[in-house]
């Protein structure tokens, strides 16, 4: 029991050591892809919201199934293919047919779209699935006729929901009901609770230095979800240029104000005031 603990704070938890914010999770290399950032849900939780604003899906120019295709079979690494609701971007089965075989694909999705469809056109073998259950999906019936079509199809998939404050009773209620069917179900801790960086109470200036690989509906590369979703500070271009360093190190003065998942990945952060 005290090692599973242990682990799941090396896992998880940021430590204080002399002014430098470490997260000990160590990034694997994949290529993280917004396709949309649309959604067929809001909920008051969601890594995409910003206070300063988040762009409009309408600011961003969305890439074509084909110019994915190019961009990250040219990367060549795992791809995480994320949102947004990706299963609402037309062409989906398009980017995960035409990547190299060798490359494993992982989908994060609500679930609450049919994904029958896709999983008949799909030819991809190494493929998983990322399924997020929320409150705001309504009744969990949908998500379970869905579970029971990527448990037949043979396709790895991990489940989850977030155990937020607006939606406690709701989730939790969801994990016995998806127990009783079969189906585990874990209950995430909100991401705004365990990292003081999106509490939202305070700015303060950083030196940021995250390694990570994430790519925004127009093909730019930025460093954190918090910087994608504002356009801020882009990187490179992949619909032009190559793939440069995956560590990228900026200085900040948002910290307090990111995104709840910009603490992930392998993250450093040095407070400069």
């Amino acid at each position: 029991m005290l090692k599973s603990v242990k682990r799941f704070i090396a896992d998880h938890m940021p430590v204080w050591l002399r002014g430098r914010l470490l997260n000990s999770r160590k990034y694997g290399g994949q290529v993280y892809i917004y396709p949309t950032l649309e959604c067929t849900l809001h909920c008051p939780y969601c890594v995409n919201l910003h206070p300063d604003g988040g762009k409009h899906l309408k600011d961003f120019t969305l890439l074509s199934p084909e110019k994915w295709i190019e961009i990250l079979n040219r990367i060549n690494r795992p791809v995480v293919i994320t949102g947004g609701e990706p299963f609402l971007y037309k062409g989906l089965e398009k980017i995960v047919n035409g990547l190299n075989p060798e490359l494993p694909v992982s989908i994060y999705t609500n679930l609450t779209l049919d994904v029958s469809k896709f999983l008949a056109s799909t030819k991809k073998e190494n493929l998983s699935f990322y399924c997020s259950y929320h409150s705001g999906a309504g009744s969990p019936e949908k998500f379970l006729e869905n579970l029971i079509m990527l448990r037949d199809a043979g396709v790895n998939f991990y489940t989850h929901g977030i155990y937020a404050s607006s939606q406690k009773e709701e989730v939790s209620e969801a994990k016995r009901f998806f127990r009783r069917h079969g189906f585990r179900f874990n209950l995430d801790v909100d991401q705004r609770k365990l990292y003081k960086c999106a509490s939202k109470k305070f700015r303060k200036k950083v030196r940021c230095t995250k390694r990570m690989i994430l790519i925004a509906p127009d093909g730019r590369r930025y460093q954190c979800v918090s910087k994608a979703v504002r356009m801020k500070d882009p990187l490179e271009d992949l619909t032009k240029e190559d793939l440069k360093d995956e560590t990228v190190t900026s200085i900040c003065n948002d910290y307090g104000y990111c995104a709840p998942c910009d603490a992930l990945g392998e993250t450093k952060m040095v407070l400069l005031e």
